[in-house]
C-alpha cells in the first residue's frame, strides 16, 4: 500500500512540474488546440483564458507579450478564419475565430 502511495505522489509531482514549465507547443499550436477544445467560434480573449487554464506557465509569467502573440498569430496565419460579430451574438466588439478547414492541418495539429 505504501508503494502505491509513493508512485501516486511521484506522478502528481511530475504532472505539476510539467504544468508549470513552458509548453513545447508553438503559439499557433496552442491556438489550434484551444479552438478544437472549445468546439465553437471563440474570441481571442476566450483563447487566452483557455491557454491560461491549461498551461499554468502562461498564467504566472510576468511578461504578458504572449497574449499579443496570440492576436498576431490569429491575424497572420491562413489556418485561422475571422468571423465578424452578428446582432444575435450579444454584446461585445471582438470578432470570433475558427479553424479554417481549407487551410488548417487537421491531422497533425
Amino acid at each position: 500500500m505504501l508503494y502505491v502511495f509513493f508512485i501516486f505522489n511521484i506522478a502528481i509531482y511530475f504532472r505539476s512540474e510539467e504544468s508549470n514549465s513552458r509548453p513545447k507547443e508553438s503559439i499557433e499550436d496552442l491556438i489550434k488546440t484551444a479552438l478544437k477544445s472549445l468546439k465553437k467560434k471563440s474570441t481571442s480573449k476566450e483563447i487566452v483564458i483557455w491557454v491560461e487554464d491549461h498551461y499554468k506557465y502562461y498564467k504566472r509569467i510576468p511578461n504578458k507579450g504572449w497574449k499579443k502573440s496570440i492576436k498576431n498569430c490569429l491575424s497572420a496565419k491562413q489556418c485561422f478564419k475571422k468571423i465578424e460579430r452578428c446582432i444575435n451574438d450579444g454584446p461585445g466588439k471582438e470578432s470570433y475565430w475558427i479553424l479554417d478547414p481549407k487551410h488548417s492541418n487537421m491531422n497533425g495539429h
